[in-house]
């Protein structure tokens, strides 16, 4: 057999096992010293080629024979040109964005606090997540005290022109009423508040 059981077949291991095809291996009489011992007295002749294909298949494998886990898509943001999103300020002053997720419509809080973007359970029954599948293995620290999360990723997030894809996001057990834009969002914009009014720039 001359082929490579992994391919692409690395040009080392190829070289060495046509090399051992071509050359045959004799059973013979040897002395101590230039063979491998089978039993009593009858030892193989080993010739370079089988030494050669042995190396060349062993670093192969210890090389590039493992199976690394999967890694998610990277994140990318886009925008169509507009560079700012007006928001509008409660009587707390606390800034709420329009935009949506996967194309469907929601209101966010802008929150510095947060680390990702968050959710409670019924927000992303909205997007078909069922929460109730989800595994909730984060531990959240918020004013109200400690919780758990479950980590999800969305496939889109759009905010007036500002658009991002492949987005880490929580669903958290208890959640805000309002979807939470934390700073995995945050930190590629700047949110201004003043006058009155508030908004968002990239």
């Amino acid at each position: 057999m001359t082929g490579c059981a992994f391919p692409p077949c690395p040009s080392g291991v190829g070289k060495a096992l046509r090399s051992l095809a071509a050359a045959p291996v004799k059973l013979q009489a040897a002395p101590e010293a230039s063979g491998v011992a089978v039993g009593r007295g009858l030892r193989f002749g080993v010739p370079a080629a089988l030494v050669a294909a042995a190396l060349a298949i062993s670093f192969y494998l210890s090389t590039q024979g493992r199976v690394e886990p999967p890694v998610d898509p990277p994140q990318r943001i886009e925008s169509d040109g507009t560079n700012r999103v007006a928001g509008r300020l409660d009587e707390f002053h606390q800034c709420y964005i329009s935009g949506s997720v996967n194309g469907v419509p929601y209101t966010f809080l802008a929150d510095s606090g947060a680390a990702v973007l968050s959710f409670n359970q019924a927000h992303v029954r909205r997007i078909g997540i069922d929460p109730l599948r989800l595994r909730y293995d984060q531990e959240t620290s918020t004013a109200n005290g400690t919780g758990h999360a479950a980590a999800i990723r969305l496939n889109e997030l759009r905010l007036g022109g500002f658009v991002m894809r492949g987005v880490p996001a929580w669903v958290d057990q208890a959640g805000a009423p309002s979807p939470l834009l934390g700073m995995g969002v945050l930190k590629n914009m700047v949110l201004k508040i003043g006058n009155g009014t508030c908004s968002l720039t990239w």
